[in-house]
């Protein structure tokens, strides 16, 4: 997921670049590459999230059962 979101970072430096020194066509294809990726990289943070929830939602329930068997 970081890989995504720094790469995705990366690329909008190189767009800025890129229209600084007046190349825009090719800044628009970098940028939304930009694009893709971090949306790619907000997908797999929403996935992340969802597994340690239920991770959490598991550990909380062991704790409980632990407590009630004293």
């Amino acid at each position: 997921m970081q890989i995504f979101g720094i790469t995705s970072l990366l690329f909008c430096v190189v767009t800025m670049l890129l229209i600084y020194i007046h190349q825009q066509d090719i800044a628009v294809y970098v940028f939304g590459l930009a694009l893709i990726l971090l949306i790619i990289s907000l997908g797999l943070l929403i996935k992340e999230i969802q597994i340690s929830s239920q991770a959490l939602q598991h550990h909380i329930a062991d704790i409980e059962e632990h407590l009630n068997t004293k």
